[in-house]
């Protein structure tokens, strides 16, 4: 049964998704009037709304305008419900350079209904960038929603999206008021905190059931593109 099929059988699931072109641009519209840092996303939460079956291991990049980051990622099943995601990694964001590492905690609200197909979780993460005479630390909270396409082909898809807060402050503020005044993050009196939206959507393509491809794109006030290569072991 397709992902498509199924969910024509439930009604509720339907009414929803006819909402979601509409409830999709209002979030739009709100997060281009909310300002939110370069980078602020914590690493490399490559993942679906699924729990993570045992362990995995991933390599990613994300690149976009002025912000590039890479590192490793790895996640491992805490219960039947929830898993847990460590990340570690480089990040620079306006010409700034930090190291750091985050961790995040997804649980299900929904999973893999057999009438709907889909699962629906929350995650909690917590990470901590420094370098450059900067350090912050930073908060997200999410819903992430997903579901397989069509679970009989060779190679799946799986897509997700995933909305969210973010919160972040800075414990060290370099050289801002020296060199560079009104450059990111150094904008106004008081930038030692700051909060956002994060909108993130991809899918992850199933090559077989231990090798796959994750291809999302982020937005968290400036837009990044990247992919992850994930293992199951």
């Amino acid at each position: 049964m397709t992902f498509r099929k199924s969910l024509r059988n439930v009604t509720g699931i339907r009414s929803a998704l006819r909402g979601w072109p509409a409830a999709a641009a209002s979030i739009a519209a709100v997060i281009l009037l909310v300002p939110a840092p370069a980078g602020s996303q914590i690493f490399g939460q490559y993942t679906t709304a699924a729990i993570s079956p045992l362990g995995e291991g991933a390599v990613f990049a994300s690149a976009g305008s002025a912000k590039f980051r890479t590192g490793l990622a790895t996640r491992f099943l805490i219960t039947a419900r929830s898993d847990l995601g460590l990340q570690l990694g480089y990040d620079r964001a306006e010409k700034v350079d930090n190291y750091g590492f985050g961790a995040d905690y997804k649980f299900y609200i929904i999973n893999d209904d057999p009438a709907s197909a889909i699962d629906l979780s929350a995650d909690i993460a917590l990470g901590w960038l420094g370098g450059s005479g900067y350090s912050r630390g930073l908060f997200t909270a999410a819903f992430m929603i997903s579901g397989m396409i069509d679970p009989e082909t060779k190679i799946r898809f799986e897509p997700y999206g995933s909305v969210g807060f973010i919160g972040q402050y800075f414990f060290g503020k370099g050289d801002c008021g020296e060199r560079r005044p009104g450059a990111w993050p150094c904008q106004g009196d008081d930038w030692s905190t700051d909060s956002g939206l994060l909108l993130r959507g991809g899918t992850k393509i199933w090559f077989t059931s231990d090798y796959h491809l994750y291809v999302e794109l982020d937005y968290d006030g400036h837009a990044a593109i990247g992919a992850a290569i994930n293992v199951t072991f």
